[in-house]
């Protein structure tokens, strides 16, 4: 009898600490959700400014654009964030006049690597970043710009 309920018992503190030990596994493996501001106190900046962003996203788009505007300007308006680490995510076109270059421009900004991170209480947060592109016909661009949200 003694051995019964010795066994009974250590079967059960088994079954409890197997279930523990899964339980703490799965919760370790749940990812929180990342706060993404849009009103931030100091807005995410480029090292070397935006004229020098402009440039990389002016230079990724060169090729796409080479005369298929047919004498017209095209404008983009694109969001993306940037996270707390500086890594840029989430890109999104919000209004386009032609879809002419918008896979030359994620990949431009998917590549950009040199973002410093907004601020909030003097520490790094995640920020939405909206920017506007507007799309010569030719091979420059004009008033490309950034333009933040509230």
């Amino acid at each position: 009898m003694k051995l019964k309920s010795t066994l009974l018992m250590m079967f059960m503190f088994v079954g409890v600490v197997a279930n523990a030990q899964v339980a703490a596994e799965t919760n370790s493996n749940v990812k929180t959700e990342e706060t993404i501001y849009r009103d931030v106190e100091v807005m995410a900046s480029y090292r070397g400014g935006y004229n020098v962003f402009s440039k990389q996203v002016e230079a990724a788009t060169k090729n796409c654009k080479k005369g298929k505007l047919k004498n017209k300007d095209a404008e983009m308006i694109v969001e993306f964030v940037v996270g707390k680490d500086a890594k840029v995510s989430d890109f999104k076109v919000l209004k386009q006049d032609s879809d002419l270059c918008e896979n030359d421009v994620k990949n431009a900004i998917y590549k950009s690597n040199q973002w410093i991170p907004a601020r909030n209480n003097n520490k790094p947060v995640s920020s939405y970043v909206q920017f506007t592109i507007n799309l010569v016909n030719g091979s420059s661009f004009k008033d490309m710009g950034v333009i933040s949200i509230n």
